[in-house]
């Protein structure tokens, strides 16, 4: 099964000086990192930047032989090929300049004729936690790219289905405002959570 989730890349363009712009600084400078959810280093891994529109050719990094790549700004379509990891599919959009592109990959299940698993993060947050409507949960993947916001509902309780296993950083939200902040650790089946009121409030 393929997964596309958003890539984040982090981007610096260099201040121009005075005279005409270098060919090499008309160029995007890419620096790609392959882990697992993890954090834990790839071993050997097949990485591809295919141009969007069929207006070039697809370049390749052989990771992590190599790790950096120097191709003209657009966008590509990234895909990673691993062995033991699921096939990772993404779409980066680059501008002249540096740019360090994070690619996290997920183990592959072993192959069977049922889906693969996603489990799903269950959660309930304490009432001292929700006092200014509406509530929400922010979860952001620390090696991925996955990020969602998900209502917490009456009761205090959520649930976030169709997870990649890795560390997420979860965020209590109450109109806007940080009401609290920890990491989770979601695996290969469904997690629940309970988010207590902490002993020293975050400052607003």
């Amino acid at each position: 099964m393929n997964h596309v989730f958003t890539l984040f890349v982090l981007t610096s363009i260099a201040a121009s000086g005075q005279g005409p712009i270098s060919d090499s600084a008309r160029m995007a400078n890419i620096h790609v990192l392959v882990t697992d959810g993890w954090g834990n280093p790839v071993s050997e891994a097949m990485v591809q930047l295919k141009p969007m529109g069929g207006w070039g050719s697809p370049r390749w990094i052989r990771y992590p032989k190599e790790s950096r790549i120097t191709i003209p700004p657009g966008a590509y379509v990234v895909s990673v090929d691993a062995n033991g990891f699921r096939k990772y599919a993404d779409i980066g959009d680059f501008s002249a300049g540096k740019s360090f592109v994070p690619l996290s990959l997920v183990v592959a299940d072993i192959e069977t004729p049922e889906p693969d698993r996603q489990p799903s993060l269950i959660g309930r947050v304490a009432r001292a936690l929700l006092t200014n409507p509406p509530f929400w949960i922010r979860i952001v993947g620390i090696n991925s790219g996955d990020a969602r916001n998900i209502e917490i509902d009456d009761t205090g309780t959520f649930a976030i289905p169709h997870l990649l296993p890795g560390r997420y950083m979860v965020f209590v939200m109450n109109a806007g405002v940080l009401k609290d902040s920890r990491i989770v650790e979601v695996r290969s089946i469904s997690k629940e959570i309970e988010i207590d009121a902490p002993e020293k409030a975050l400052p607003e």
